[in-house]
């Protein structure tokens, strides 16, 4: 399912959501007004659970990921989240309630300007949910929801990734903008791994070493050598125009988790635009930039995919 439309309020940013995940099946669990745990089911037998909070005063939506939905517990206490992984590893030293001391520092949230329009995209499918703001011409987006393993079903049953713009702590967005799922950095994006255990993944642009944490593939890759240099003499025609699959892949040990779905690198060398819609092979696609300044490396790609 593909959304799109502008608005002035996070908070009907958040409602639109819920709306499209409602939409295309995923079963909402209302925690509270603002709170919600969502479960997907992927190709029909699968139980994926996401999990989304709006917090009015800081202009956030938090997201996160649990393994079950416990309706007596709160939204940091659900089975397999983030936060309790972190207290299971030893990462706190005290036994505050809910919000322990790595929250701020840890804990994926998507945020963007207070009180001004800006545009919005989503797209949703029984797997994963993907939004793209703009404000101005700075694009910020997240990613939350199952990736396409490279591996089985039996070998990664839960191939989740947990990606948003920036971690609670950040105050405010600011027009130099935030960040986006394909380049993830400083606790922003978090992957489950097959072993069930989640890594941070970081993977900063521009031009981060693939020796970090993770690698956005075919963004940290040093790509210039995998891509083809089309001649400034080439007309320009979409049908050039290179579509690759993101893989994600961690390091220590190294691991190539999986593709986001329906997401794909395209090359910024040639005369394209941020919001341009390509087709291909019957299906259409939509560009973004994941920052201010136009470079061969910084856009992706995500196939629109239309509620019959």
């Amino acid at each position: 399912m593909y959304v799109t439309g502008n608005t002035y309020s996070i908070k009907i940013l958040f409602d639109e959501i819920r709306k499209a995940l409602v939409a295309v099946g995923w079963t909402p669990y209302k925690l509270s007004e603002d709170t919600y745990i969502y479960c997907g089911t992927g190709s029909g037998h699968d139980k994926i659970y996401i999990m989304i909070s709006y917090h009015n005063l800081e202009n956030k939506i938090v997201i996160d990921s649990a393994v079950g939905y416990d309706d007596k517990l709160g939204f940091f206490e659900q089975p397999g989240c983030l936060q309790q992984y972190l207290k299971s590893e030893g990462k706190y030293d005290d036994e505050k309630e809910n919000f322990l001391p790595k929250y701020d520092d840890k804990q994926p949230v998507f945020t963007i300007t207070k009180n001004e329009r800006f545009f919005y995209w989503i797209f949703v499918d029984t797997y994963r949910i993907i939004v793209v703001c703009r404000m101005s011409i700075v694009y910020e987006s997240m990613y939350l929801g199952f990736l396409n393993p490279i591996a089985s079903e039996r070998q990664y049953p839960y191939p989740m990734y947990v990606c948003g713009n920036t971690v609670a702590r950040t105050q405010e967005w600011t027009e130099t903008g935030l960040g986006s799922f394909v380049f993830p950095n400083n606790g922003s994006g978090w992957l489950r791994r097959a072993d069930g255990n989640w890594r941070a993944f970081e993977a900063a642009k521009p031009d981060p070493d693939p020796s970090s944490t993770g690698t956005v593939f075919p963004y940290t890759s040093h790509n210039k050598k995998l891509v083809p240099n089309y001649k400034e003499a080439d007309s320009i025609n979409q049908d050039n125009f290179l579509l690759i699959p993101i893989m994600l892949q961690t390091n220590d040990p190294v691991d190539l988790n999986g593709l986001l779905r329906g997401c794909y690198w395209i090359s910024g060398t040639r005369d394209i635009d941020a919001e341009r819609i390509l087709q291909y092979d019957g299906n259409k696609f939509i560009v973004f930039d994941t920052q201010m300044d136009r470079g061969s490396n910084t856009y992706f790609a995500v196939k629109i995919e239309e509620q019959g």
